[in-house]
């Protein structure tokens, strides 16, 4: 498989490494390549301080969220070929983003890591007022990540991070609105269950 160097930006302080030969499908031509190449480049600086602040806010993390950004980019660098430019690149980084931000939750909660950030925390608040009541509520909040399907997770940060609507995360997913209101209601179910 050819490999060629792709400086993306000074900020990353590195190369990054593109295979545009992912699948089975005829390679580009150098042109195309190159034409791929600048489109990551635009991407890149148009929108890192975007995934920035997604990934911090997911994370919570700044060490966290900069490895995550870096991780973004590779990404598209490794899939642009795949991008549909009929929609938007935001819609596209955002999924990405939050993909790659669940992904580090998951190998955070296999370590046995903290998951909860402040932000999450704070949209998934219960009324509890005394610190021995938040400890418990915080508790069941990290079990209930640790035990979150992907898409449940994904449901879960949209809803009380982004404060979505459910239309927008079933269009975000791909699914129906009916799937993301079943699911809200699993994880407030399951997250009451643990409380008692």
């Amino acid at each position: 498989m050819d490999r060629a160097v792709l400086p993306i930006s000074p900020l990353w302080g590195a190369s990054v490494f593109f295979s545009s030969q992912k699948s089975s499908a005829k390679r580009p031509t150098a042109e195309a390549e190159t034409e791929l190449r600048r489109e990551v480049i635009e991407l890149h600086q148009k929108y890192r301080q975007l995934v920035e602040r997604r990934c911090t806010s997911i994370l919570g993390d700044a060490a966290a969220a900069d490895d995550a950004v870096q991780e973004v980019f590779v990404r598209v660098l490794q899939n642009i070929h795949a991008f549909r430019r009929d929609s938007s690149p935001v819609t596209w980084l955002y999924r990405i983003t939050t993909n790659i931000c669940l992904d580090e939750i998951r190998r955070r909660s296999r370590r046995g890591e903290q998951l909860l950030t402040p932000e999450l925390e704070g949209g998934l608040r219960s009324s509890e007022q005394n610190t021995e009541q938040r400890l418990v509520h915080r508790q069941s909040l990290e079990k209930l990540l640790h035990d979150l399907d992907p898409t449940s997770m994904q449901i879960l940060v949209y809803c009380y991070l982004d404060r979505m609507p459910q239309e927008e995360i079933a269009a975000l997913l791909g699914t129906s609105r009916r799937t993301v209101s079943t699911k809200l209601k699993r994880l407030r179910a399951l997250l009451e269950a643990r409380k008692s």
